[in-house]
């Protein structure tokens, strides 16, 4: 999240982290404009990468979505026990526009009775 909000700061917005309580991770206002950043890390290359299906339902309903994805990062375990990141790459996707070719279901939830 650091890494993605200092990406946003350097090009002029002023970036709030919502991740708590939104369907996405940033919002970001500069001009006058919002645009809402979707916020991902992963350790392999960032080819594919897990969306909920609130994320993929806010990426599709508003007009300015992002997409940043910190991929290739290697977490090392610290002696007192905590992670420590190393390495990425940055992969920021610019207008993010969600196509039903780029999704594949990897679950569903049944309920019973």
């Amino acid at each position: 999240m650091d890494r993605a909000s200092a990406h946003y700061a350097s090009l002029g917005w002023q970036v709030e982290d919502v991740s708590r309580h939104q369907p996405f991770d940033l919002r970001c206002i500069r001009d006058g404009a919002e645009l809402h950043v979707e916020v991902k890390g992963t350790t392999t290359a960032g080819a594919e990468i897990r969306l909920t299906e609130g994320e993929v339902r806010h990426a599709r309903s508003f007009p300015a979505t992002a997409l940043f994805v910190f991929s290739s990062i290697r977490v090392n375990r610290e002696p007192n026990g905590a992670d420590a990141v190393q390495g990425g790459a940055d992969l920021v996707v610019d207008p993010w526009h969600l196509s039903e070719s780029s999704l594949t279901p990897t679950h569903y939830t049944c309920r019973i009775a």
